[in-house]
């Protein structure tokens, strides 16, 4: 089922999935997520961002969070193409970390621990997720679990926010 946006001033269906979307794309750029963004922006890749007031709001709830994570929510925290049916919305975010440990705990018996500074941004189909840990600042390494895979520990997927969404977003669009 294709995900509908249901928050206002985000990409409608249409918007972000339609006509317009581009087949193949591929970010070869500098790993410097203000270069990405305007790479993005130049494509006309369909993304919006967050409010000012969403923004503010979650920082005061944590004041730790990344910078780049910060200019993704400006750039993307209410629709994002390559994010499409996964849960990563500034109004979703609060609430990932109690599904990640609903997922490690009641579903898996996952022997880990969630770190506790750990803040969870972005989860795919109930079954995998992604965090970074508040207190190593901007360049926190991600965290990733996904419960298809044999693992008893969190796996480094990236050195920081910006290398997980560059990979991301070339691994989300369609291959030439």
């Amino acid at each position: 089922m294709e995900r509908k946006y249901n928050y206002p001033g985000e990409l409608s269906t249409e918007e972000a999935f339609g006509a317009n979307r581009k087949e193949y794309f591929k970010y070869k750029g500098e790993q410097d997520i203000d270069k990405f963004f305007a790479y993005l922006k130049s494509e006309n890749y369909p993304m919006a961002g967050a409010s000012e007031k969403e923004i503010l709001d979650l920082i005061s709830e944590f004041p730790n969070l990344p910078k780049n994570y910060i200019k993704f929510l400006e750039n993307c925290g209410r629709g994002v193409e390559f994010y499409r049916g996964d849960d990563y919305h500034v109004k979703e975010v609060k609430e990932l970390l109690s599904d990640a440990n609903f997922l490690l705990y009641t579903e898996n018996d996952f022997q880990g621990v969630v770190p506790e500074t750990a803040f969870v941004f972005w989860m795919h189909g109930g079954y995998q997720f992604a965090f970074f840990e508040l207190e190593k600042g901007d360049n926190s390494p991600i965290y990733f679990y996904n419960e298809g895979e044999d693992s008893s520990c969190f796996r480094k997927v990236a050195e920081n926010f910006t290398e997980f969404i560059i990979k991301s977003f070339n691994a989300n669009s369609p291959r030439e």
